[in-house]
């Protein structure tokens, strides 16, 4: 559990530190709200093999930052 007043990412960042990719979507998950907090959900998610998680939270990537630099390669891999 992170100290009151930590940001997700950061919670996020510590948790991949230690190695936790499930902390790291503990972090992140429901709470993510700025495109490098998504980015970095929708990687741990790739890296745990839950595609399909991914591809949800990349679906809410191009919704909200449809201009971002990993947008372009999100539309790629969902075939939009």
């Amino acid at each position: 559990v992170a100290p009151t007043g930590v940001s997700p990412i950061k919670e996020a960042q510590a948790c991949l530190a230690r190695g936790d990719n499930a902390c790291a979507v503990a972090a992140l998950a429901g709470k993510a709200r700025s495109a490098r907090e998504l980015e970095l959900l929708i990687e741990t998610h790739r890296s745990m093999g839950n595609q399909s998680k991914a591809w949800d939270v990349m679906r809410t990537y191009l919704e909200r930052f449809p201009d971002e630099k990993r947008a372009e390669g999100y539309r790629r891999t969902l075939g939009q």
